[in-house]
């Protein structure tokens, strides 16, 4: 939502812990969800959630590009989009060669190309296992 960021390109070393030590700089830390595979490995990138908009607007600023573990991370506000469901339940298509055609999506009423719009807009999208 509004008080979260997303952030990607984490080293598969990178655990909660560590996220709590970086991210604890900004005021206003709550939660820092590390998505993990079935075998609970990091996929490399987590949520983090704040108290407000302010201290997520201040973590992205903060921690946008920063190294960790010789990778540059990316931080970004994360936005849930009511496309959620429709997307995930095709965004396993991107990778498939023998898809026959991919679904027709209409964003403010306008077709898009569905897999440049995954692609795009992948990382607002909550990944995790409900």
């Amino acid at each position: 939502g509004e008080h979260t960021v997303f952030v990607a390109g984490l080293d598969w070393s990178v655990d909660e812990p560590h996220l709590y030590r970086i991210f604890g700089d900004v005021d206003g830390l709550k939660e820092v969800r590390l998505v993990r595979d079935f075998l609970k490995r990091s996929k490399g990138y987590a949520y983090i959630d704040f108290d407000s908009k302010e201290h997520v607007a201040e973590a992205v600023k903060k921690f946008n590009g920063l190294e960790v573990n010789k990778r540059a991370i990316r931080v970004m506000p994360a936005y849930v989009q009511g496309l959620r469901g429709n997307i995930l339940q095709c965004a396993n298509r991107l990778d498939r060669e023998d898809s026959e055609s991919d679904p027709l999506l209409f964003v403010q009423g306008e077709q898009v190309d569905f897999r440049s719009f995954v692609r795009d807009n992948l990382h607002q999208l909550v990944l995790e296992e409900e």
